[in-house]
């Protein structure tokens, strides 16, 4: 029976042997292959974006040329003068009435075309031209028609060589070919408008046409070389950081089971620490502080279970256990003034269907029990456009709507503009730059500047020292909170405090 478990135990460790070096080479040379991909045709989307804008300035040059001579007394005098020598020009010649009268190159002549125009509608635009009819020497006509005179206007015939030689450069070295489409004609023209392989099709904004990039495919197999050398061996370095941070996942799961039966045993109790007004000192508030009481490992820190119930999905139940206890906590209490009691709400507890009447119906309760119901938005999670909605009808019913910890989670000027909220709670990171010469002095002041100018109760939270009271009420920060005044107090503890 021994030699039978060792055997097994044996077999499971090679398995997982196995497992640990093969299951990073099962992913990392996909991965690998993906990104390479990705990297190369990112750099095709680069050099159609190259060569369309690089296409793109020579028909936009050749129009501003040919409206410059359109607009000359001596239009072929003018055209000899600024274009003889232009490279990127096979040549341009002014047509009148079916008749080139007029050449870059040659100067004055007479050559009738009125042929050409019967297959081809003289308009202005950008074409392939095939000059004598052979294909071979095909090139780019950019064509700019004279108003109200029929065949009449000016030809601009790009130098065939000078757009193969600077796309043939490029095709050396990163991609096996480039290919132009001007409505139904190619460039060059013994090449398919189409690929096998990897490739990128890119459209001219302006003037419509499409470039075609095709990559080398030695090009994707470097570039897979080089990525796996990074890929391979992280996947092989991540794959021991997995299996060694295992154990303590699983203790992880074990405590997320034991949360759930909490929740469900009433393990989970509240302690409520004092809001105090800074200038009188006489308590405004509580906020309720939610605790767990494990059966087996004692008191459990809220920032071990909190995140915990966060990430697994069990906060709006956690916040639902806080509504529900701080309400049958405090209803027989009956305070001499009404307080507000401030309840940790997430986000996403703002997106249940049903959570605008569950506020409200605890709002109206806490209100007949002498209290003002305070949510207080945490900021571990971002609050969005639905969030502020449900904020904006809970406002109008009279809930007091706080923004908690600001300044160290993921409020923004926009949230603060857009949401209505009547208190803001400062973190006690910055009430603890009082006295001390640190990076984040200055933002205490800021953050009370503003709520003053927003017009909202600021309320500092972790408030220790004598030194810290001074100030922050010199400052007039409304409400303070924090050891100096008063710990976390058991349920008993505050109903003596508050009669």
């Amino acid at each position: 029976m021994d030699k039978t478990n060792t055997r097994h135990s044996i077999t499971i460790e090679t398995k997982s042997f196995l497992a640990l070096f093969l299951i990073p080479l099962l992913i990392s040379i996909p991965v690998s292959y993906y990104f390479a991909q990705k990297d190369v045709k990112s750099e095709l989307v680069a050099i159609s974006r190259f060569y369309t804008n690089y296409i793109d300035g020579i028909i936009t040059e050749l129009h501003g040329e040919s409206a410059l001579i359109a607009q000359s007394e001596n239009q072929c005098e003018v055209m000899q003068e600024q274009l003889l020598y232009e490279n990127q020009l096979r040549e341009l010649v002014i047509v009148d009435d079916g008749v080139i009268i007029c050449s870059s190159k040659r100067g004055y002549i007479e050559v009738n075309v009125n042929s050409i125009f019967d297959k081809w509608d003289f308009v202005s635009g950008e074409y392939l031209f095939d000059y004598g009819n052979d294909i071979t020497q095909r090139s780019l006509a950019v064509v700019d028609v004279f108003p109200n005179k029929k065949n009449s206007g000016i030809v601009a015939l790009v130098n065939r060589n000078y757009l193969s030689e600077a796309m043939r450069r490029d095709a050396n070295a990163q991609v096996s070919r480039i290919s132009i489409k001007f409505e139904d004609l190619l460039y060059p023209p013994e090449q398919p408008f189409s690929s096998n392989g990897l490739h990128h099709i890119r459209t001219s904004s302006l003037y419509g046409y499409q470039i075609l990039v095709e990559a080398r495919p030695v090009n994707v197999y470097s570039k897979l070389l080089s990525i796996s050398v990074i890929t391979i061996p992280t996947a092989f370095f991540l794959s021991l950081l997995i299996h060694g941070v295992t154990r303590r996942y699983r203790q992880r799961d074990s405590l997320l089971d034991d949360l759930k039966s909490g929740l469900k045993r009433n393990e989970l109790f509240l302690l409520y620490q004092p809001l105090v007004s800074s200038q009188s000192r006489e308590i405004e508030g509580v906020e309720a502080l939610v605790r767990w009481e494990h059966p087996k490992l004692g008191l459990v820190r809220p920032d071990i279970f909190i995140p915990l119930a966060e990430q697994q999905g069990l906060i709006n139940q956690l916040t639902d256990v806080v509504l529900q206890r701080a309400l049958a906590d405090l209803q027989p209490t009956h305070p001499n003034k009404p307080l507000h009691v401030g309840v940790n709400i997430p986000p996403s507890y703002l997106e249940e269907k049903h959570c605008v009447q569950t506020l409200k119906r605890y709002h109206n309760a806490m209100t007949e029990a002498g209290y003002h119901l305070c949510i207080e938005i945490t900021e571990r999670q971002a609050l969005d456009e639905n969030g502020i909605k449900v904020l904006d009808a809970l406002a109008s019913e009279g809930v007091i709507i706080a923004i908690d910890d600001f300044g160290t989670g993921q409020t923004s000027l926009s949230l603060l503009n857009d949401a209505p909220f009547n208190y803001l709670k400062i973190d006690k990171c910055f009430v603890d730059t009082i006295g001390v010469d640190t990076v984040n002095a200055p933002v205490l002041s800021t953050i009370i500047e503003l709520g003053h100018k927003l017009n909202v109760t600021i309320v500092a939270e972790g408030v220790e020292t004598e030194e810290q009271r001074e100030l922050l009420s010199q400052h007039n920060v409304q409400l303070l909170q924090g050891y100096l005044f008063f710990k976390p107090l058991t349920l008993e503890a505050l109903k003596k405090l508050i009669r």
